[in-house]
């Protein structure tokens, strides 16, 4: 992967190569794209850092960060994705256990009801 930009400075990169890096389809990310929730940045390096330069692309909770030499090659990346939280992993777990029980023939059943 190369930072190529265009004349006014902006980033050049295939919707295919970019989905490929944040972990989505083409078309999910082409939607985000059209509904206008695909944010992104390039940061130019100074000091230290100076040649450099950072593309952060956000799409929702997706995101993707590359930094690149000043001759356009990619020096590093990562990625982020959403976590579920743990009452979500709970909840899940629940309804496993829930299942299984039926699955097995124990139909007992708790009822909570608001006071």
């Amino acid at each position: 992967m190369r930072l190529d930009l265009d004349n006014q400075g902006g980033w050049l990169i295939t919707p295919a190569e970019l989905a490929h890096r944040i972990g989505m389809e083409v078309w999910a990310l082409q939607r985000q794209a059209v509904l206008g929730h695909v944010d992104s940045r390039l940061d130019r390096g100074y000091g230290r850092d100076e040649g450099r330069s950072r593309v952060t692309v956000i799409v929702g909770k997706f995101g993707w960060q590359g930094i690149f030499q000043a001759d356009g090659r990619l020096l590093s990346e990562f990625r982020w994705e959403p976590q579920p939280s743990t009452m979500a992993i709970n909840r899940r777990k629940a309804l496993h256990d829930v299942r299984a029980d039926r699955h097995n023939g124990e139909d007992n059943v708790l009822i909570l009801r608001r006071a």
